[in-house]
């Protein structure tokens, strides 16, 4: 039974939860120098999250995104043709994309899975931490 982790990303903060772990929630890039797109954030929560995996030895995993263009950019074509289902065109991304590509070949088995943004928990972590610094 694969091990669930849900992960997302803001221009700000990321989270990741694994399993039935707490939420880690941890700046998106500890010292940028280019702007960070909601996008990008999203590689960099899934990242974090399978580095984390990785070291806690887990094996097979059914990730839990909300973004769509992410997890069909790492979810492979099943009507007979080579790629993914949806090409990854902005430079940024390309090499996010091969990183966690190169990352998956440590596991048995990495799959996606798009809920919708309230379904994913580790968004509405991320929502619940905007809504207490807007009050502060």
């Amino acid at each position: 039974m694969p091990t669930i982790i849900y992960a997302d990303g803001s221009m700000a903060n990321v989270c990741y939860i694994i399993g039935d772990n707490e939420p880690v929630v941890k700046p998106t890039v500890e010292e940028a120098y280019l702007p960070v797109t909601s996008n990008m954030a999203e590689y960099y929560a899934l990242l974090y999250a399978l580095q984390a995996a990785k070291s806690q030895g887990i094996r097979d995993i059914l990730v839990f995104a909300d973004s769509e263009l992410m997890v069909k950019q790492l979810t492979l074509r099943t009507d007979g043709k080579k790629g993914f289902v949806y090409q990854t065109r902005n430079a940024e991304l390309q090499n996010l994309r091969r990183l966690v590509v190169a990352l998956q070949g440590w596991f048995d088995s990495v799959r996606y899975q798009h809920v919708p943004r309230g379904k994913n928990k580790a968004g509405l972590v991320l929502d619940k931490l905007a809504r207490q610094k807007r009050r502060y």
